[in-house]
């Protein structure tokens, strides 16, 4: 998920004008050895989006299917907000063994259509043409989520992504494990995400990889998760 996307459904509930930045020369790329992408499997999850501050209260759900064939893997991200009646699908596709992104499509809350390639990422944003040239490759920061979970687990240990979504562009997303926290009485590793779509920590099981639970503040004072069902 995945960090856009938790973004974008958060806007939704508390619209945000969020800073744009520029990638780093040593950001990271697709295919960079430091990524442990063994984990990378055909999944599916269910996800509960609950306000937990100021008050608490569940307020939509999400679903996270993914798949990998012929060493591409596709992931089919949901969410609902019923009492914002909003609904929001996102399918990319990307390389299973690097990550580089093939294409991504999303509906609902805006629409895109994009393709990538190692030079340039083409497609539509609501109806726009977009053609952005690249000088290197990039991610699709709807991966996000999986970079974070293919990083080393040890407290301190930092990296930076160069990116591309529709809404923000090109911008380097930020990441920093910070330690391990409890989740549903079992330990997981919290990996702190920044990006111009917001901070976010993912939360991580460190023996499978899965993605357990993700807590961001769109605003001061508001909180707001998203915890994996059993």
């Amino acid at each position: 998920m995945h960090l856009a996307f938790l973004a974008l459904a958060a806007a939704v509930l508390f619209p945000a004008v969020s800073a744009q930045t520029a990638p780093d020369a040593g950001a990271m790329r697709p295919g960079d050895a430091a990524l442990d992408l063994s984990w990378l499997t055909g999944d599916t999850a269910s996800y509960t989006l609950r306000l937990v501050e100021p008050m608490q209260m569940d307020v939509g759900t999400a679903t996270v299917a993914r798949t990998v064939a012929d060493g591409v893997v596709t992931s089919v991200q949901t969410i609902s907000v019923p009492q914002q009646g909003t609904n929001m699908t996102q399918t990319s596709r990307a390389a299973a063994g690097t990550l580089a992104p093939m294409s991504q499509s999303m509906s609902g809350q805006g629409t895109a259509e994009l393709a990538f390639t190692p030079t340039v990422v083409t497609g539509t944003k609501d109806g726009a043409p977009v053609s952005v040239a690249l000088d290197a490759p990039v991610f699709d920061s709807s991966w996000s989520g999986e970079v974070a979970q293919s990083l080393p687990f040890a407290e301190g240990y930092t990296a930076a992504i160069a990116a591309y979504d529709a809404t923000h562009g090109l911008s380097t997303i930020r990441y920093t494990v910070t330690g391990q926290q409890t989740v549903a009485g079992a330990p997981a590793w919290a990996v702190e995400v920044v990006s111009p779509a917001g901070t976010v920590t993912y939360l991580i099981d460190g023996a499978t990889r899965q993605m357990v639970l993700m807590r961001m503040s769109p605003q001061p004072g508001l909180v707001v998760e998203m915890q994996r069902q059993p």
